[in-house]
């Protein structure tokens, strides 16, 4: 395996070619050395590919693509830089929002054809209770 590395006017890309395996990963970073794409292919087929969007210092948008599959996070942060939202969705469709709601406290709505249906809370990554949501019906 090896990576080489090329200065381009954003940033930088490397490739990192695994030739007893038949990978290549092709990243590309932005001018704060983060990876903005990253894409892994195997005898020239996509096997993934993530593409990551920043605003300042906080992650906005990951994407995530593979074969038959493509999710997407969106994140939402307070004036400070604390996390306070996260959307979820998997080929097109809201799977899952969860909002921080203090420290070490949140709660994740879990969707069923983009409608919410279950409420759980969490406590240190723990969860502490649900709920089924009024929107849900039979």
């Amino acid at each position: 395996e090896y990576t080489e590395y090329f200065q381009i006017e954003e940033g930088k890309r490397s490739i990192t070619e695994n030739l007893q395996e038949g990978f290549t990963v092709y990243r590309q970073y932005d001018d704060r050395d983060r990876v903005v794409l990253e894409r892994t292919t195997q005898q020239g087929s996509l096997i993934e590919e993530i593409i990551q969007r920043y605003e300042g210092d906080d992650l906005a948008t990951k994407q995530r693509r593979t074969p038959g599959l493509k999710e997407i996070w969106e994140h939402e942060y307070d004036q400070e830089g604390e996390l306070k939202r996260e959307e979820y969705v998997k080929n097109g469709k809201l799977k899952r929002v969860t909002v921080y709601t203090g420290e070490d406290t949140y709660y994740e709505d879990l969707y069923r054809n983009n409608i919410p249906v279950i409420r759980i809370f969490y406590s240190e990554d723990r969860e502490v209770g649900e709920k089924f949501l009024e929107s849900y019906e039979r």
